[in-house]
């Protein structure tokens, strides 16, 4: 074990092509990466992960080195587009839930992977996404378990960069907390310049899901 008390030190690998940087990647100091990003389709369906060798190499080098490797669904936009809406209509029935589930896992398991980090950003407190980001969460945790795989989401940060609750945080319901292993807290963009990612808006973001 890398740090006490399960410690968990969570990074993201992105998968363009430009960017693979792998010897950039301190897996002394990991205990999580996570490849970036496999794209939901508004059938219910993945595509093709962009980069599958570098997803290959990632996984491999990274229990080489004892670190949990993770695949991460989802994420801001994908070629201009913003991938809310796409999540929306990839999960507007139980049945595209059911498909996409079964997508998400049969990646994990064709690469490798330790587990899934869904990141849809975001759905929305009080709004139909609310539930069905619900119920993929509860469809997702109970496959991973099935298949002996790691569960976590990205949310967003909670609080504004002045220290008030955001309302869109509480889409993730107490049964979606009671589905993961963790959440994945995305303490940045609290401003411009380095109050974009400061220590104090990253202490306050976990203070709130705490």
């Amino acid at each position: 074990m890398k740090y006490k008390n399960d410690f968990k030190v969570v990074g993201y690998f992105f998968a363009g092509k430009e960017q693979n940087k792998f010897d950039r990647i301190r897996y002394d100091l990991l205990t999580h990466i996570n490849f970036a990003f496999a794209i939901p389709k508004r059938d219910g369906t993945l595509l093709p992960l962009e980069n599958p060798e570098a997803a290959l190499r990632l996984v491999k080098e990274a229990h080489e080195n004892n670190c949990t490797a993770g695949l991460s669904v989802g994420g801001w936009s994908w070629q201009e587009e913003m991938l809310e809406q796409i999540f929306v209509e990839a999960t507007d029935t139980d049945a595209k839930i059911d498909l996409f589930v079964d997508s998400v896992m049969d990646m994990v398991n064709e690469y490798g992977f330790d587990g899934v980090d869904l990141d849809w950003e975001y759905p929305r407190a009080g709004e139909p996404s609310q539930e069905r980001y619900e119920k993929l969460m509860l469809s997702l945790s109970r496959r991973s378990k099935a298949d002996g795989k790691i569960l976590t989401s990205a949310v967003i940060s909670g609080v504004t960069p002045g220290n008030v609750p955001q309302p869109e945080a509480s889409a993730c319901t107490d049964t979606v907390i009671n589905c993961v292993d963790w959440l994945n807290v995305m303490a940045y963009d609290g401003g411009d310049g380095l109050a974009h990612s400061s220590y104090e808006f990253a202490v306050n973001c976990g203070t709130y899901w705490r």
